[in-house]
This record gives C-alpha cells, structure tokens and sequence, in this order.
C-alpha cells in the first residue's frame, strides 16, 4: 500500500473526511524532515473484517477497510509475540518504522476494562522475561515505541510497595527497549485531564524517562490536540524540554463534555471523530509526531454497548468516521480567513 506512512496534514486540521477522497487520501504523500522512513501499516482487525467473504460487499467494510490504510501502532498485550515477529518482517521488507505500544504490566489498569497483564506469583519476572523476548522479537529494526499506557498515572491507586515495583518494572522496560539503537522510546505520561504536569513529570523522571527520547501523551484518550499540545509542552519543560508524541486517533472533535451522571468521558464516549493524519511535521514545539496509538475500529470496553476492551467494534469505526466526514464537510463550507 502507499499510503502506509506518516502522512502529513495541515496544522491540526482533523482527519475529517475520509470519505471525501479528495481531502484525504490525494493528500499529498512526502517524506518529513523529522523523519525519512515511511510508518508501516499493521494488520487490523478491521481490515481483517472488511475483507471477509461475507463482509466486502457491505458499506462498512470500505469505511474499516480505509481507517486501517492509515498507520497504526501495534499493540503486544500477551506473551504470543506472533503478530509482532510479523509486523517486523513486514515493515524491514518495505524498510519502513514500525509503532509497537508495550501493555503488559502486572496489574494493568488496575482490574479496570483492559485488566491483564503479566500473571503469577512471580509475575515480576515473567514481565521482565517477556521484556527480554519482545527485545529479541524487535532486534535491531527501526522502532517507535509507546510504554504501558496508564501505568504511570495508575501509579497512586497503588499501595506503596507496588508503586516501587511498577516504577522498578518500567525502568526495566526502558533498559530493554534502548538496546536497540534503532528504537524511539516513548514513556506513557497520561492525558491533560488526569494529573497536573508537575506531577506527572515527577513520576516520569522517577520511571526513567531521562533515558528515552521522551514520553507519550493522550493514548487511548480524546482530549483535543491543543489541550494535549499544552500539557506535553508544560510537562517537557519540567524534564528538561524533552520530546513527546500525542495520541490523535480519536481527537477529531475533543472530548465529550456534557457526561451524565454516573457515566465517564473516557469510554465509549458518542459522538466522537476521527484525528488527523500521522505526522512527524506537527507546529508544536518539543511534539515529535502526532501517532494513531488506539486502534478507532476497538472498543474502550464493556460500556455504551460496547464489547470487551480491544475487541472489534464496526459499530463505533463507523461513528468516529462518519463523524470526521461531517467535521470535514462544515469546514469546506467555512469561509477561509483572510
């Protein structure tokens, strides 16, 4: 596929329109100055879907079948490191970066929708060996890569012993990743409406992350690219002016601001859209790149109707698309300034 790469947009302009052929995919292709490698375009389960028999004649396969042209970070949840030896042959053929997000710590999300990772009375070092077969499985390829989305600010719903061990483990998270000369590590640092910036760069320098390239903020999240731009400059400046990427995948239209009691805007949340385009060309000062970290075509989890985290959702693709094509056609129809 050409269109396997980061592709560049206007300044924060959202991927609104992805119907609309010709305002986003005869956007014009060329390769940024951050960055002379093409992002690879892993295997999603959308296209997966839209290319089944029984699914390519149906409106919804094409709408799945063009989310999943755009390059996606590829997530390693389990100890089965087939999809990842998969898309590291794949992107090395094209010689092209591969995106890996690592989800794997004990006691991920504190037994929220994504709960999982490394198990067992020494789950400790069944993280640390997988650390060392993921290192094995990526080599030497060229890497970006995400570490354990919302391990860092989970950090105070843990007792005091497990937050030395988590910030331990995730230490030891970014020793692995750096043996690879080739690989861009990227701390997770949550999303602007968590914690303040102060916070969040203590516990980032507490995990590590003057030994990375920086850290990563809004994965999984809707907070609009300005609020999470703010935040990661307001955050690099207390690091040492460090990089950061941002998450846009489902940033389109922000996030959802009139939520019902009971209820988050986190999950599920309606009404949401498509974000830009993946670039490395993004006008904020210390951003690296604006990624597509959550795959839009997986649920968040089991609310709003929605099936278990990280399952497949073609319901909810289709939302998010149609939503960036009704942002795109309300903003052809707005007057350019002068």
């Amino acid at each position: 596929m050409n269109r396997r790469q980061f592709l560049v947009s206007a300044g924060g302009t959202a991927l609104a329109g992805m119907a609309l052929e010709s305002s986003l995919f005869a956007t014009a292709r060329r390769q940024t100055p951050a960055m002379k490698k093409e992002l690879f375009a892993i295997e999603t389960q959308g296209k997966e879907w839209s290319e089944k028999p029984e699914n390519r004649n149906k409106p919804e396969a094409k709408i799945l079948a063009k989310i999943a042209t755009v390059p996606q970070c590829l997530w390693i949840e389990s100890k089965d490191l087939t999809a990842l030896a998969k898309a590291v042959a794949g992107a090395k053929a094209k010689k092209q970066i591969l995106g890996v997000v690592l989800y794997y710590i004990p006691n991920r999300d504190i037994g929220q929708h994504s709960a999982g990772g490394a198990e067992g009375v020494e789950k400790e070092k069944v993280y640390q060996k997988w650390l060392t077969d993921v290192t094995a499985t990526i080599g030497q390829s060229d890497v970006v890569v995400i570490i354990e989305p919302d391990a860092i600010p989970h950090l105070d719903e843990l007792g005091k012993e497990d937050q030395e061990i988590r910030i331990k483990l995730l230490q030891a998270a970014v020793k692995a990743m750096k043996k690879n000369p080739n690989a861009r590590v990227y701390l997770d640092a949550g999303h602007s409406n968590w914690h303040p910036p102060e916070w969040t760069a203590k516990r980032l320098l507490e995990a590590g992350v003057k030994d990375c390239r920086g850290f990563a903020v809004n994965v999984s999240n809707y907070r609009t690219t300005k609020e999470a731009g703010d935040f990661g400059k307001a955050v690099s400046i207390l690091v040492g002016n460090m990089p950061f990427v941002i998450d846009v995948s489902r940033n389109g239209n922000g996030p959802l601001l009139k939520v019902p009691p009971g209820e988050n805007d986190w999950c599920n949340p309606p009404g949401r859209a498509l974000g830009v385009l993946p670039t490395f060309v993004t006008g904020i000062d210390h951003c690296d790149a604006l990624i597509w970290g959550k795959h839009p075509d997986e649920s968040d989890g089991e609310c709003r109707g929605g099936p278990r985290a990280g399952v497949l959702w073609v319901k909810r693709a289709v939302e998010l698309y149609r939503m960036a094509e009704e942002l795109a056609r309300e903003k052809a129809k707005t007057p350019k300034r002068k």
